[in-house]
């Protein structure tokens, strides 16, 4: 019976390849555009035997500052290509990590996150970055960079970087390869780390002051065109680019008709353009060094001028707590496809954080770490089309349905969204889990002492007395405590 038993036992870890292979690169012709978890990943680097590693480039490979240009290829002024100081944050997060090794070896994945959206040094990547391997398999790429950049999201630049996977806020519809790249969920405004529960507004009531709700600017005409960025782009298609994807025109006209039937449910406000046709005057008589006109600086003031979020997040946010529902509007079919910008994400985090529930216009838009969490108990998504039936389809919800949205949103905002620790931690999982390797075990841990020294346990003491019964000769034993 014993000889018959077969022996059963932890696997052994194997130990990590003395050399990784290089295969030749994948170059700017090949079709990677189909790349998936099976043709583009090496599973041999991650073994079911050995835990989850990932291997974290150094900060300093962040701005790409290893990667140099000729002399006249270096832009006059290139502040404008870097996102700023969260990425610093976002890098220390995934350095915590339990997950980390600091031997590429042994690692599974190599994470690198970028903050210089510079197209030239983002090709130069593939023949500058160690550990590349010729293909650039295995590696995730966190690409911090906005709608503006969208290029950067197209099929063609993304032959650039192999069978590596991309990761952002922003995604275009013919760029974006499903189940391997990994769209992400806005972290600029998150804390670093802790618990936020109790700025939370409470989920309660179910119905708040307005039915539905919308701050923000959409295109409504053709702005002139003037060439910047020598000649690739102009002011019409910068405006469109940085509202992030929110341009239907025929959805705000049937909006503003929803709002004249009922003025106290809706509060739509489209006015933040109304600012840049107002200070034409003011712009033409600027210097010409701060004129915004000039190809210079056309960049930079039409962020200030044209933000799609109108720059006033108190406002924002008095709106959003006073919201049953808020809207997210993309772009019409042809203006580019975006399913995602950093725009539409940071309009999602603001509504999972303030308890207004998300209601989609046009139904690309994917939302994030959406291969694991069930987004449709979340948020609604409505056709473009039918804008026009909006307030029959909202008011068609009963409280408690509300209520349960509202719990989800809530729920999902507070595990993975909250920090930056939680978002990094959450792409670490889902990566992890599309590899199918299990997590690390939890570390056993002593409760928490919830009296100190000084207190004692109150010890009960019984004390027993006779009763004595008439029509009974029995006697019998009743406790008393004190």
């Amino acid at each position: 019976m014993e000889r018959n038993t077969p022996r059963l036992g932890r696997p052994k870890p194997l130990s990590p390849l003395r050399s990784i292979p290089v295969y030749p690169s994948t170059g700017v012709k090949s079709n990677n555009g189909d790349c998936n978890m099976d043709s583009c990943f090496d599973y041999s680097l991650c073994p079911l035997s050995s835990k989850f590693q990932f291997y974290l480039y150094p900060y300093m490979y962040s701005n790409l500052s290893f990667i140099s240009l000729p002399k006249e290829e270096l832009p006059e002024a290139s502040d404008g290509y870097f996102s700023g100081s969260n990425v610093q944050i976002l890098h220390d997060m995934f350095s915590r990590s339990l997950y980390r090794t600091r031997e590429y070896s042994k690692a599974c994945l190599f994470v690198l996150i970028v903050d210089n959206c510079d197209p030239r040094k983002l090709k130069d990547i593939p023949d500058k970055l160690p550990n590349w391997f010729g293909d650039g398999r295995n590696h995730v790429i966190w690409l911090d960079c906005g709608i503006q950049f969208r290029d950067i999201y197209s099929a063609e630049f993304k032959q650039n970087f192999g069978r590596a996977m991309v990761l952002s806020e922003t995604g275009m519809k013919n760029g974006f390869r499903q189940d391997f790249d990994l769209i992400v969920n806005h972290w600029g405004k998150a804390i670093p780390s802790g618990e936020i529960w109790s700025h939370l507004p409470p989920i309660v009531p179910a119905k708040r002051k307005y039915l539905a709700t919308y701050l923000g600017t959409i295109i409504s005409e053709i702005v002139e065109s003037n060439p910047f960025m020598n000649g690739i782009c102009n002011i019409k298609v910068l405006i469109l680019l940085i509202v992030g994807g929110e341009t239907d025109q025929n959805v705000q006209t049937e909006l503003l008709k929803i709002q004249q039937d009922d003025p106290l449910s809706f509060v739509f406000q489209f006015s933040c353009f109304n600012k840049w046709k107002a200070g034409e005057n003011e712009i033409n008589s600027l210097p010409a060094d701060d004129n915004p006109k000039s190809a210079k600086n056309i960049e930079s003031y039409a962020q200030k001028k044209l933000s799609s979020l109108c720059e006033n997040d108190l406002l924002r946010t008095r709106l959003l707590l006073d919201s049953t529902f808020s809207l997210l509007i993309l772009s019409t079919p042809g203006d580019g496809d975006v399913i995602s910008s950093d725009v539409l994400q940071l309009r999602l985090y603001e509504s999972l954080k303030y308890g207004s529930i998300p209601v989609v216009i046009g139904t690309r838009f994917v939302p994030p770490l959406n291969e694991v969490l069930d987004w449709s108990k979340i948020l609604i998504m409505v056709p473009s089309s039918r804008v026009t039936e909006l307030h029959y389809i909202l008011k068609s919800f009963v409280d408690a349905d509300l209520i349960e949205m509202r719990k989800q949103g809530r729920l999902v905002f507070e595990k993975y969204f909250s920090s930056v620790e939680s978002i990094a931690e959450s792409v670490l999982a889902v990566l992890r889990t599309r590899i199918g390797l299990p997590p690390l075990p939890f570390r056993d841990l002593p409760s928490p002492k919830v009296f100190n020294d000084s207190f004692t346990v109150s010890k009960l003491e019984a004390k027993y007395v006779f009763i004595k019964i008439s029509l009974m000769t029995t006697f019998f034993f009743s406790s008393i405590f004190n």
